[in-house]
């Protein structure tokens, strides 16, 4: 038979082994990679884009590093009628989860599976081009140096490394503000980005987002321009037309 004492002794390991297990598993589900990545998306989303950012779900295992991104939102920026610039139903996303903690986050591929682009274009330009400049005005503000800060308290923020970010079978909505949301739907090639942030020295979320929004905006307004936008882009400068000469009568009549 055990001792007293060695019964005790053993029920003390136990509880300690316990009560370890279970600040463990508390830690793994608070710092979890998809907790990690939704607070990045949430908090930074909207300073980086001047739009509101949400998403429904999101999913990422800590031993394979691979998950889901569900129901993620882009708004309209301000000036804008659209309920929203991308609707994005499922992203699949490949991240090294042991880098979550060191000085670079390395993700191996992130893939966009059927995104619904909204694009709504007035006398001023589009909503994607104002995302567009909204986006290089945050990341001017933003110091160069690593660990730096701005006089505005933002941060260059933590340094990422993405192998690969892919666009499949996105759809775009020409919602002409000038014709009242009318217009046609086209859709894009396949974008595929690689390479980003290889160096030591790595690459920011905002610059990640900045090089895929630029491949974004160009695939769309070539598509804008081009043979199946021809009627987008007629449209839009048939409503112009009109809105100048409705300013010219206003102008007439207060004369």
């Amino acid at each position: 038979m055990l001792g007293f004492g060695l019964v005790r002794k053993l029920i003390g390991k136990i509880i300690s082994l316990a009560f370890t297990l279970a600040i463990l598993g508390a830690l793994l589900f608070f710092f979890s990679p998809g907790k990690m990545i939704r607070k990045g998306i949430t908090s930074l989303g909207p300073k980086v884009t001047g739009t509101t950012v949400s998403l429904s779900d999101i999913g990422v295992s800590w031993l394979s590093g691979k998950g889901e991104i569900k129901g993620l939102n882009l708004g309209s920026p301000e000036g804008y009628k659209a309920e929203s610039a991308v609707e994005i139903p499922v992203a699949t996303i490949a991240v090294k989860p042991t880098s979550l903690f060191s000085d670079k986050i390395i993700i191996k591929s992130i893939e966009i599976e059927a995104p619904f682009i909204t694009y709504e274009g007035n006398m001023s330009g589009s909503n994607l081009t104002r995302i567009q400049e909204n986006i290089d005005a945050f990341i001017a503000t933003i110091p160069q140096t690593p660990g730096g800060e701005s006089k505005s308290g933002l941060t260059g923020g933590k340094k990422m490394q993405v192998d690969e970010v892919v666009i499949r079978n996105a759809k775009v909505k020409l919602a002409l503000t000038v014709l009242g949301g009318r217009g046609a739907d086209i859709s894009l090639p396949e974008i595929r980005i690689t390479n980003l942030g290889q160096g030591p020295e790595g690459i920011t979320g905002a610059e990640v987002l900045k090089l895929v929004w630029n491949e974004v905006v160009k695939a769309t307004s070539e598509k804008v321009a081009g043979p199946l936008g021809g009627f987008g882009k007629g449209a839009l400068e048939t409503g112009e037309r009109i809105l100048k000469g409705i300013g010219d009568m206003f102008k007439k009549g207060q004369k």
